[in-house]
């Protein structure tokens, strides 16, 4: 029994601490390894007690297996109470995201027919790239957005990946798994900037931010494409881009009201 427990002990704690590790790491196996490697803890724990209630005199209270098993869940469940913490976070960008999005249906009724096809046709790139994003970058069809939350959401519409860090960067940034889709976006913002600028001028309150380079803190310059999308949570990529749709639809109200 002891040698069973010490075993299953070691087993189970290898496999928690690299379900763990695949976890942080968005690698697919983490659930299953978490989940065999918790049972197997448990089977280890029981043939432990049970050998240790035969013979206590060779089974001491603890052995390295034992607190190797304890370590492991101990940092195992400071992560995960860590993790819990930033899902709460990140659920509420995906709220966030729901009222900007909300805000832009609500502009798009107030503009009608009126924004030109070329502006509609950016908004609606941008409409796919979220969708693109939510799906895990599984998707490239025609899918429409309902298809998608019931797929890749769970039943409060939250983006299963919301917490992947580099599905947004690999998405936009060229070398990609879309390769150029960042590029292509980056371009058709800065076109547009300058459309909006001729008819509103440099200065008007609702024209949204130059899309150029950002310069770190250290010095260091960060293309403005990575700044959107590189190594944020997808939920919070999402949120920026439904607040770039929002920026251009308030230019569009406002060339229309202009007139």
């Amino acid at each position: 029994m002891k040698k069973f427990a010490n075993i299953f002990i070691v087993i189970a704690s290898v496999l928690i601490f690299t379900g763990i590790l695949f976890r942080n790491m968005h690698w697919p196996g983490a659930s299953i390894s978490l989940i065999v490697g918790i049972n197997l803890s448990l089977l280890g724990v029981l043939f432990y007690f049970i050998a240790r209630y035969r013979d206590k005199s060779s089974v001491k209270i603890a052995t390295y297996s034992v607190y190797f098993y304890f370590f492991v869940m101990v940092i195992g469940t400071g992560y995960y109470s860590a993790i819990g913490a930033t899902k709460d976070s990140l659920n509420e960008f995906h709220f966030t995201n729901v009222q900007i999005e909300k805000s832009n249906d609500i502009l798009l009724n107030a503009i009608g027919t009126m924004s030109s096809p070329k502006v509609m046709d950016l908004y609606n790139d941008i409409n796919h790239h979220k969708l693109a994003l939510i799906s895990g970058i599984q998707i490239y069809a025609a899918l429409t957005k309902k298809e998608v939350m019931m797929s890749y959401c769970d039943s409060r519409g939250i983006p299963l990946n919301k917490d992947n860090q580099d599905l947004a960067g690999q998405y936009f940034i060229p070398g990609g798994q879309a390769s150029e889709v960042g590029t292509r976006l980056e371009n058709s913002l800065k076109d547009l900037r300058v459309q909006y600028i001729v008819s509103l001028g440099e200065d008007h309150p609702v024209l949204f931010d130059p899309i150029q380079d950002y310069v770190n803190w250290d010095g260091s310059v960060i293309p403005w494409i990575n700044n959107l999308s590189e190594h944020l949570p997808m939920i919070i990529v999402l949120s920026k881009l439904s607040l770039i749709q929002n920026q251009i639809l308030h230019c569009e109200l406002a060339i229309q009201n202009k007139f």
